[in-house]
C-alpha cells in the first residue's frame, strides 16, 4: 500500500483529498504546514506528495525545493488553485501540475498515473538480473534471422 502526503492548509480539502485517496486504497497522512510536510518527508516511507502552494508558514515552492534537495526521487505533485506559478521554473520540478477542482478526477488520476510508474521503475530494477539472464539464453544467430525478416 503507497502512502501518500497531502500537504494542504485547508481543513476541508485536506480531509476531502484524505478521504477520498483513503477509498482508493492508499495510506494518507496530513500536514496542515508546510515544517510540519518537511518533518514527516524526512521521517521516510512517503511514496508521493500532494503539495499546495499556499501555506501559512512557508511557501509550497520552499517546499518543493528543500524536499527534493532532501529526497530527489519523491514525486510531488503541486496542486494548487494559482496557474501563474506554473510559470515559475522551480515548479517544474514537480511530478505533476494540478489546478484545484471541484473534480478530483485529474488529482487521483495523475496520483494513480505516477505511483504505477514508480512501481513499475523498482520491478524493472529488480528484474534486471532475469533481464541478463534472458540475453544470455538468446542464441544469436536466431536474432539474426529474425532482423532479416
Amino acid at each position: 500500500m503507497a502512502t501518500i502526503l497531502i500537504i494542504e492548509d485547508e481543513e476541508i480539502l485536506r480531509d476531502l483529498y484524505s478521504a477520498e485517496f483513503e477509498d482508493e486504497e492508499y495510506h494518507v497522512l496530513t500536514a496542515s504546514e508546510g515544517a510540519m510536510g518537511l518533518q514527516l518527508i524526512r521521517r521516510g516511507s512517503i511514496d508521493l506528495v500532494i503539495l499546495d502552494l499556499s501555506l501559512p508558514d512557508i511557501s509550497g515552492i520552499q517546499v518543493l525545493r528543500t524536499a527534493l534537495e532532501e529526497i530527489p526521487e519523491l514525486p510531488v505533485v503541486i496542486n494548487t488553485a494559482y496557474p501563474i506559478h506554473h510559470n515559475d521554473f522551480s515548479t517544474w520540478s514537480s511530478a505533476a501540475y494540478i489546478l484545484k477542482s471541484a473534480d478530483l478526477g485529474p488529482l487521483k488520476d495523475a496520483v494513480s498515473r505516477i505511483l504505477r510508474r514508480k512501481a513499475g521503475a523498482r520491478q524493472g530494477v529488480n528484474n534486471a538480473p532475469l533481464k541478463v539472464e534472458m540475453e544470455r539464453a538468446v542464441d544469436p544467430r536466431r536474432l539474426d534471422s529474425i532482423s532479416r525478416l
